[in-house]
């Protein structure tokens, strides 16, 4: 529901502005999406177990290389650059 409602609340933000954000902030946040995405792309990159549901397999192990060696879930991390900077990229 908080991942849908920041979308909806910019989406009402932008049609009566009820805050207008700098041009260039909004293109500063653009670059942190871009570096959100990036972040899961490594981590799909790094780990072929990645995914939506927890699965365990015979030939597993633990990652401890690329993102993983700065925090334990890097997706995440990723994802929640996303969430924070997309309503200013969007403009509210």
């Amino acid at each position: 529901m908080f991942f849908i409602g920041i979308f909806v609340v910019s989406g009402l933000s932008y049609r009566f502005p009820w805050l207008v954000v700098p041009f260039v902030l909004s293109w500063i946040s653009n670059g942190f999406i871009v570096l959100g995405f990036f972040i899961v792309f490594l981590t799909f990159k790094e780990n072929t177990y990645t995914g939506a549901a927890i699965e365990v397999a015979d030939e597993q192990r633990v990652i401890t290389t690329g993102p993983y060696r700065l925090v334990r879930h890097p997706m995440y991390a990723g994802e929640i650059l996303l969430l924070l900077f997309a309503p200013l990229a969007l403009g509210s």
